[in-house]
């Protein structure tokens, strides 16, 4: 009888299977611990990083809310609300402090956030540019920026680029941040006078009153003679800015007022340190034997800029080909038909017979010309007029000194 119960029980146990046998074998179709730990993960890391902030603030909020009866209880679901708000401020907080480049990735309205702002410029001035714009008008959040670099002024507000100690702080740094400045900024004399000491380029880019401006000229021509270029109307008949200029380069003279290229004693200042400026100077000036001879004594390539009467000057000339007989081709046509001249250009040098081209038809057909240049060189009869190149006398003097 024992052993019938026995076998009878037996038989129970194996119609049904105990209930740690069931979740054992229940198991078998649920994920495994770690895969739901990976699954997890790769949920997590399919977030995109502009949503990260508000995602793990709404997960730790809808925990934080089961707490509250929500059954028609509005203060319970707003307390909920403000409470996710928070966090989601502080977590934008946290990777904005880790790096500021984050700031790239935080919800549009943290961008927006004076605070968070700050914490990121002031780590790096170029975290402006993930910044709303409505913060780009803020004093101490551009001030703060524009202390670290000039270059944060791009993102300024007009109304801080209109700010004086901005830009101040600005140019100081370096004076090109001048062309970043409102016209109101660029009209202000400390500004553009700072600007200006640190380079004289950024005078391009100050008002027009102030680009007349006797100190602002001053400091930037004493670095370059190429800001006097920049000077206003006003400016380039400063005579005193003007003798500043053409000090440091003749050349400044081109850009003078018209009344001072005929101003005799800065024309003559001009050409002491440039020959090149007598192309500068005034009609009447071009003229004048004395201005005219001093830019020649410094180079014979002066003679182009004289006055048509200097070019067919016979001393004025002279001296010219006493230099290079190639000064021939910058005389006058009233000068090339000038027998001295020509006659003084071909007996230069040996090669000087070339210069019988530059001579008028008729020296060009005069015998005793031709045959100054032939006795250099029998090619020179090529220049010859047409008659004078069937001359027996001529043709023979050819021949004989080309052997």
């Amino acid at each position: 009888q024992k052993s019938a119960t026995a076998q009878a029980a037996s038989n129970e146990e194996a119609d049904h299977p105990s209930d740690s046998e069931e979740e054992e074998e229940g198991s078998e179709d649920d994920p495994p611990q770690g895969r739901r730990s990976s699954m997890s993960q790769q949920s997590q890391t399919g977030r995109s990083p502009k949503n990260y902030v508000r995602e793990i603030s709404v997960e730790m909020a809808d925990g934080y809310g089961e707490g509250f009866e929500s059954d028609g209880d509005t203060e319970s679901e707003s307390e909920s609300e403000i409470w996710k708000q928070d966090h989601a401020r502080s977590l934008a907080f946290m990777m904005v402090t880790e790096d500021w480049k984050r700031l790239a990735s935080v919800e549009k309205e943290f961008q927006g956030d004076r605070e968070i702002v700050l914490l990121a410029v002031r780590q790096s001035w170029e975290a402006l540019r993930f910044s709303s714009v409505e913060l780009h008008d803020d004093l101490e959040l551009l001030s703060e920026a524009v202390d670290q670099s000039w270059e944060a002024l791009q993102y300024a507000s007009p109304a801080v680029r209109s700010n004086q100690d901005i830009l101040l702080s600005a140019v100081r740094q370096n004076g090109e941040a001048l062309r970043l400045a409102t016209p109101k900024g660029a009209s202000m004399r400390p500004v553009v006078l700072a600007a200006v000491r640190m380079s004289w380029a950024s005078v391009q880019y100050a008002s027009e009153e102030l680009r007349g401006d006797r100190q602002v000229l001053l400091s930037a021509v004493s670095q370059s003679w190429e800001a006097f270029r920049f000077a206003s109307h006003k400016g380039s008949l400063d005579r005193e800015v003007v003798m500043a200029a053409v000090t440091r380069n003749g050349r400044a003279l081109q850009y003078a007022g018209e009344a001072i290229r005929d101003d005799r004693g800065v024309v003559e200042e001009a050409i002491e340190h440039c020959w090149k400026a007598l192309r500068y100077a005034s009609d009447r000036l071009k003229e004048d034997a004395a201005i005219v001879t001093r830019a020649v004594d410094k180079c014979w390539r002066a003679l182009e800029y004289a006055g048509p009467q200097r070019r067919g000057d016979p001393d004025t000339v002279g001296q010219a080909l006493r230099q290079d007989w190639n000064a021939v081709c910058f005389v006058s046509p009233a000068g090339k038909n000038n027998r001295d001249i020509v006659l003084a250009a071909v007996e230069q040098t040996e090669q000087s017979w070339r210069a019988l081209q530059w001579a008028s038809d008729e020296l060009r057909d005069d015998r005793s010309v031709l045959l100054a240049a032939i006795q250099r060189n029998g090619v020179a009869l090529c220049y010859a007029s047409a008659g004078k190149r069937s001359d027996k006398e001529i043709v023979t003097a050819a021949l004989k000194q080309s052997g």
